[in-house]
């Protein structure tokens, strides 16, 4: 039979519950003077007070008499609930509208609850948090920086899981010039976010390397560059791709993402940018090249100079492209004499082995002068935006 539901009639008194720091620790080794509590934290639920947990079924939604009542219409009727099994609390989406999310996780299945775990129902954000009622025994009190940085790290999730779910982000297209004639050769395809919550395309990453989504957003990122590049970029003209270094780990899923974006898009022409640090393993860029010129897509060594610069990949594993890192060519126009020399070098090496230059971070017509002087055949960077 169902337990009877009480919880929303019995909030704790606040003063005398402190939060532990017992955080991501098994529930069910908990002090058994520990209470079990939803901590309203979103602005919304400014109203609310936290609710303890003393029986379960525990029911959130929009329905008086529920266990906790959220007054919104984005919020279902019975929105979600959680459960206790063997001393371990469990939150599970109960076909909402617009669905539960547990640290900006959208849930598909029943999911076990730790402590300092995010619960969001639609907009409305809940802190899952073991208390404990003061005794005279002495209280552990979680230091008031680290309460700030979960409840921080959990918003940026739940933002994460909105930008990703519904595209919250655009695409900027920053142009890659031909220096000689300064005409437009192509674009490279940027992230950018439509959300507040991120104020750069680092930012994004960060919290997807937090939830292990690195891979997914920048297969994510490079379909989307595509749909918007398909309203204006010319046949001539050539799209560069970042990828993250983790998606070398897993060239098969690589390929298969381009292989469906070959299949959307037949007549673009792609520029597949790998980071220096990821070209370390010979024989698997050697295979991952053949079969990507199999698919008609170039490759470009991005941030050339700025870490190893192995010069042996260039003859073993040459791309179509270098692009050498802003670090090397920024003032390029006042440097000395020997880097000029230096840089003339690589690039003369380069074009031996029939190899592309691009010049990073040009800012003013004087460095673009001297990058083509010193034989870059490409150049982006703020002069050109």
């Amino acid at each position: 039979a169902a337990k009877t539901l009480l919880i929303s009639h019995r909030r704790p008194d606040p003063s005398n519950i402190r939060p532990s720091n017992m955080r991501n620790q098994d529930l069910s080794a908990a002090s058994t003077l520990a209470q079990y509590c939803l901590v309203p934290r979103s602005a919304d639920l400014s109203e609310l007070r936290a609710a303890v947990i003393t029986t379960t079924p525990f029911y959130i939604g929009r329905d008086f008499g529920l266990d906790i009542t959220v007054p919104s219409r984005t919020v279902s009727s019975r929105h979600a609930l959680i459960t206790e099994d063997s001393g371990k609390f469990y939150v599970e989406d109960l076909d909402s509208s617009n669905g539960t999310f547990l640290n900006g996780k959208r849930l598909t299945e029943r999911a076990e609850l730790k402590n300092g775990d995010m619960i969001q129902v639609s907009e409305s954000l809940f802190q899952f948090d073991i208390s404990h009622v003061e005794t005279s025994s002495p209280t552990i009190v979680a230091d008031d920086d680290e309460c700030d940085d979960v409840l921080s790290d959990a918003l940026a999730c739940v933002s994460f899981d909105e930008l990703i779910n519904e595209r919250r982000f655009k695409t900027h297209f920053e142009p890659i010039i031909q220096l000689c004639g300064r005409q437009i050769y192509g674009y490279e395809a940027l992230i950018r976010s439509n959300d507040s919550s991120f104020k750069s395309a680092g930012e994004i990453f960060a919290v997807a390397e937090k939830l292990q989504q690195q891979v997914s957003l920048s297969e994510l990122a490079r379909e989307v560059a595509c749909e918007d590049a398909a309203e204006f970029i010319t046949e001539n003209e050539k799209i560069f791709f970042n990828t993250h270094p983790d998606e070398i780990e897993n060239v098969d899923r690589l390929l298969d993402s381009l292989r469906r974006l070959r299949k959307r898009f037949p007549k673009m022409n792609f520029v597949l940018e790998l980071h220096e640090s990821s070209v370390a393993d010979l024989k698997r860029i050697n295979s991952l090249q053949k079969k990507l010129t199999a698919l008609e897509i170039d490759v470009a060594y991005d941030d050339f100079g700025q870490g190893q610069s192995r010069l042996l990949e260039l003859i073993d594993a040459s791309p179509e492209y270098l692009k050498f890192d802003l670090q090397l060519v920024r003032n390029i126009d006042s440097a000395n004499e020997r880097r000029k020399k230096a840089i003339q070098s690589m690039i003369n090496m380069a074009k031996d082995l029939d190899i592309g230059c691009l010049a990073e971070g040009i800012e003013t017509a004087d460095e673009a002068d001297i990058c083509e002087d010193l034989g870059f055949d490409f150049a982006q960077g703020f002069l050109f935006a």
